[in-house]
């Protein structure tokens, strides 16, 4: 019994990492963020508004976060789902989101015209 409790509290918690960003619709905007500026604001970001509601936007460049809803609660779930959205839509998209418990993040890669 107890084995089976833990595992189920291991996969509660690593079930945020398995949902799949959802990509914008839009792509081909000629100016976009490079990957180091992506990195930048994630570290920036997640680290002062991972514990604040409906953020302003942020921005770094061509890129720019913002979090409706929320708070997300953690740094770590902040950067997985920021990571999230970059492993799924990055050079593919124009961004995307992210939408868990209450919370959505958008993530834009690039400012078009």
């Amino acid at each position: 019994m107890r084995f089976t409790t833990v595992l189920v509290a291991i996969f509660s918690s690593a079930a945020p990492l398995a949902l799949a960003a959802t990509c914008f619709p839009q792509s081909g905007c000629k100016s976009c963020a490079s990957f180091n500026q992506l990195e930048d604001l994630k570290n920036n970001f997640c680290a002062n508004q991972f514990n604040t509601a409906n953020t302003i936007e942020q921005f770094n460049g061509d890129a720019h976060v913002q979090v409706f809803g929320g708070p997300i609660g953690s740094q770590s779930l902040c950067s997985s789902a920021f990571d999230n959205i970059v492993d799924d839509c990055f050079t593919k998209q124009d961004g995307g989101d992210f939408n868990f418990n209450g919370w959505d993040m958008k993530l834009g890669f690039c400012t078009c015209d």
